[in-house]
């Protein structure tokens, strides 16, 4: 009796232990507790939609994981860009920002000038890099913003 019991207790839990590694394509490593309390400035409603109060914004921190690299005509990578934003400065052609950590998806990014020249640029990214194209040469400073669904 004993070695059934053991039997159908073990069979159960390599089950469930199976299920759980299947289902935990992305691992949560932590949260933002929200209370009860609606002053706080950052908010959810009942849809699970969360909304940043009182003028608030959403920023980028760096910490000790290398930052992302430009190879490039000339291009310059400008200091405290991270995968989420950053700028380039003096490219002369298409630069490829290399990401510091690679995405699950590859991200949407959205991409601008900041200089005189106001060239438009061509944009497309990979899980591992970015790629902004200028529309026509000259030394050009551009800005990126950058975000992934996963």
């Amino acid at each position: 009796m004993m070695k059934n019991i053991l039997h159908r207790w073990g069979t159960s839990l390599a089950l469930l232990l199976l299920l759980c590694s299947v289902g935990a394509a992305q691992v949560i490593t932590g949260s933002v507790q929200l209370s009860q309390d609606l002053r706080g400035s950052l908010v959810a409603d009942a849809a699970g939609n969360y909304y940043f109060q009182n003028n608030r914004h959403l920023l980028s921190q760096l910490n000790s994981a290398a930052l992302p690299t430009v190879s490039g005509a000339a291009c310059v990578i400008t200091a405290n860009s991270t995968d989420f934003n950053g700028q380039v400065t003096a490219c002369t052609a298409a630069a490829a920002v290399t990401f510091s950590q690679p995405y699950v998806t590859a991200p949407r990014c959205v991409a601008s000038t900041s200089n005189a020249t106001n060239v438009a640029v061509t944009v497309s990214a990979t899980t591992t890099v970015l790629t902004i194209t200028p529309n026509t040469n000259g030394a050009g400073t551009w800005n990126w913003f950058c975000s992934s669904v996963s």
